[in-house]
């Protein structure tokens, strides 16, 4: 739009007449989705995200073309950008076919590509059936399909952010707009996956951000001059660009010499802080993203902050970590825990710490003195690269790096512990814990004693979607036990007995709590499920108990004498509160053996000694890989087991990443309210926004005011092409003549609001209908 009566400044209207470089900025904004990615590729959530760098060229490709075509309605051009989108994702869907393990090879060979693609369009539509509840047979095809919706799902929202983003860059030449949505998005996935690559991918992602902000405010400031006339340096263009580059490269690389701490801190704070997602989107991504490849199970690197209770799963075999164990008594765990979960809200669990406890190596005194434990000590070699969150036998006492701690309870109820820094593949720390060992008459005693209110306020607690039946069938079970011991082991019993143990089951309907399914209705699970049923259970008869979360001993490697966890030890158990002896552990599990104890007191259940506190000499980091025996963050040489460890395919947490980018988008649709809606329209008087608002939603249609028109003669021409509006569109226009070009009051406020009330539905009907219109005139 143009004239002298013009409000807003349509920069983007006519930008296609200026000699601005406006592919520089496209290039920049494909750089930066070409970032996003390839950090969502290597996060490997699900097979098949290699689409994703087509998918993001074509989107930028897409938006650029389009927001240069000013002649055509923006609607038009956004509707065939989702009709573009789709048909582009479908075709490349169908490409990866062959990757799941329910495509029959040889029909693959035989169908079109119109087949292949229905056959996507089918499991997308069918797997939204599924999730809505509808039951399907095939387990192996159920996983498929939801893998390929997420594929599908992802696409598109990637093809959607990387359009946007260009026609905002190109379009409206807004900053803004063009790289916080994709950032926002890059953060939560960086976050969520834990890459070891995420500085790198962040410095990158930077870097194009701020050469399209160099870009972009040479190009505003450009505009302005040619409004006024003023001269400037052809070369001034390049000139912006090598000092910008410059300057981004010097901020980049002072951000890389931080300390790594100080680095990583600022990162994961902030991402920490936009992570925190409703239980409402928890369960709707848990209902239609289950089996998304989460690193927080079989992955080695962490357990998540949640754990929901979903459908099959499938884990691989590929190795963890090694353990090797020193235990004066003879006593060895039977796990290693990596985390615990508190509270269960019938759909899963979730870990909530109080505070955060950093200390170097030794200098923490995790677990509280606990009556009959002993010593074991624990050097742990990672065999996978990005560890933070660490892996020890229960109640950790002190750790010889430095470490986080995630602690509840004022500091005696430790959750899970991280290292400062990501560990590399081949890297050692060594634990200390102070391993339980009481007998059946200490545990029986320890009712004498009164729980901590730290223990009865964080772990009694049953949330109301746990149906009476579930608590009945926990007393019943229970019931002519005496002590708290005795209940326990009933619980564990009548599990063990009664569910039988079965990785691959179906998603439990989204509507029902999870125990009260998999107990009287499904009947069959996996650990996860046999925990929660025992804690639910433990707590429904005030027991104080919890679910802990990691690995059971694995193999003895009889050459070097330590224990290898492997991605199918994953596991998760209950840890039960005795008053005097802190967290003993159950095993409700089919497919493991119950917990033997000692009936009464013996020599091996001795009180902890300080002075067996014993860490055995640690390794400098830069000692742990020499250049020629191991290189950082890659397998092992020499072992051929980790030179190709193979990929766990198991979720565990929601994928967190894709509520960040549906947060993204969220992002983008308040930046484009405030950039293209609220922001020209600041300071304006009711008349003037109101008119301004006319002449902009028009001009979306092809509708703008022409050089040589007035106020009045453009109203006139939009009330005659849209009838239905001519009222409203003469009440707006008249105020805005009156108040700009006479000394007479204009109409009253109320009646111009209501006016651009009344109308812009209409409005918006007709000018579309025009638009359409002209767009069919045209071919």
């Amino acid at each position: 739009m143009s004239g002298k009566w013009t409000l807003e400044n349509r920069r983007g209207d006519d930008v296609s007449n200026k000699d601005l470089s406006v592919w520089a900025s496209a290039l920049l904004v494909g750089f930066m989705h070409i970032t996003l990615a390839w950090s969502i590729e290597s996060a490997d959530w699900v097979p098949g995200l290699t689409i994703l760098t087509a998918i993001v060229i074509g989107g930028v490709a897409l938006g650029a073309v389009l927001s240069r075509l000013i002649w055509l309605p923006v609607l038009v051009a956004h509707g065939w950008s989702v009709v573009i989108g789709f048909g582009a994702t479908l075709f490349l869907a169908a490409r990866i076919l062959p990757i799941f393990e329910s495509i029959d090879p040889v029909w693959f060979e035989d169908a079109s590509i119109y087949a292949r693609m229905g056959l996507v369009r089918d499991w997308y539509i069918g797997w939204l059936r599924v999730a809505a509840g509808e039951q399907l047979d095939g387990t192996l095809l159920q996983i498929d399909m939801s893998r390929m919706f997420a594929v599908v799902t992802l696409a598109l929202l990637l093809w959607l952010l990387s359009y946007i983003s260009a026609w905002f860059a190109i379009r409206y030449i807004s900053w803004a707009g063009a790289t916080l949505p994709s950032g926002f998005a890059l953060l939560f996935n960086l976050y969520q996956s834990q890459s070891g690559d995420d500085l790198a991918y962040l410095a990158f992602y930077a870097l194009c951000a701020l050469l399209l902000a160099t870009r972009t405010n040479l190009a505003l400031r450009m505009e302005t001059w040619r409004r006024d006339r003023i001269q400037h340096n052809p070369d001034l263009e390049f000139d912006f660009l090598r000092d910008g580059l410059i300057l981004a490269l010097l901020v980049i690389g002072f951000a890389s010499i931080l300390p790594d701490r100080a680095r990583s801190e600022a990162f994961y704070a902030l991402a920490e802080r936009w992570s925190t997602v409703s239980g409402r989107a928890q369960s709707i991504s848990e209902r239609y993203f289950p089996n998304i490849d989460y690193p927080s199970r079989g992955g080695g690197n962490r357990f998540g902050d949640s754990m929901p209770l979903t459908g099959a799963i499938d884990l691989a075999s590929g190795p963890v970590f090694d353990a090797t164990l020193e235990s004066a008594s003879g006593e060895l765990p039977r796990y290693f825990r990596m985390a615990v979960y508190d509270t269960y809200d019938g759909t899963g669990w979730r870990r909530t710490a109080e505070d955060r406890e950093i200390g170097g190596p030794s200098e923490l005194d995790l677990s509280p003195d606990w009556a009959l434990t002993v010593p074991v000590t624990q050097t742990m070699r990672t065999l996978r690269s990005d560890v933070k969150q660490l892996y020890a036998a229960p109640q950790p006492d002190s750790v010889s790096i430095e470490v986080e701690a995630e602690v509840a309870g004022g500091g005696q109820d430790v959750l899970a512990i991280e290292s400062r820094e990501p560990l590399g593949a081949g890297e050692t720390y060594s634990v200390v814990s102070r391993l339980p060992v009481p007998d059946e008459t200490s545990l029986r005693d320890s009712d004498e004693r009164e729980d901590p209110e730290w223990v009865r306020d964080r772990y009694l607690t049953v949330p109301d979607s746990v149906p009476q039946r579930v608590l009945d069938l926990a007393a019943e079970i229970t019931a002519g036990t005496v002590t708290r011991y005795d209940a326990a082991r009933a619980l564990e019993s009548w599990l063990q007995s009664n569910i039988t143990y079965n990785e691959q089951i179906p998603n439990p309907p989204s509507d029902r709590d999870r125990v009260d399914w998999v107990i009287f209705d499904q009947r069959e699970g996996y650990c996860d499920y046999y925990s929660s049923s025992f804690v639910v259970m433990a707590r429904a008869m005030g027991i104080p108990s919890r679910v802990a979360a990691g690995y059971t001993r694995g193999e003895l490697q009889p050459e070097t004498g330590s224990w290898r966890q492997r991605d199918d030890d994953a596991h998760t158990w209950p840890e039960v509160f005795f008053p005097g002896l802190g967290w003993v552990d159950f095993e409700p599990t089919a497919s493991e053996s119950v917990v033997q104890r000692p009936g009464t007191p013996g020599e091996v259940a001795e009180a902890f000694e300080e002075d067996d506190l014993t860490m055995p000499p640690q390794l400098e980091r830069e000692d742990v890989l020499p250049d020629d025996e191991l290189a950082p963050d890659v397998p092992i040489p020499g072992d051929p087991e980790l030179m190709e460890p193979e990929r766990s395919v198991v979720r565990r947490a929601p994928p967190t990443w894709l509520v960040g980018v549906l947060a993204s988008f969220l992002v983008a649709l308040a930046v484009i309210h405030h950039f293209l809606w609220r922001k020209p329209l600041a300071g304006l008087s009711v008349s003037e926004r109101a008119f301004a608002r006319l002449v902009r939603v028009a001009s979306w249609f092809g509708l703008r005011p022409r050089q040589s028109e007035t106020p009045s003669e453009y109203g006139m021409r939009l009330g005659g092409t849209i009838p239905e509006a001519r009222n409203e569109i003469s009440t707006i226009t008249r105020s805005f003549v009156v108040e700009r070009f006479s000394r007479r009051d204009p109409a009253d406020a109320s009646r111009v609001d209501a006016a651009w009330t009344r109308i812009r539905w209409a409005l918006t009907r007709g000018l579309a209908r025009v638009g359409f219109r002209r767009l069919r005139a045209r071919r």
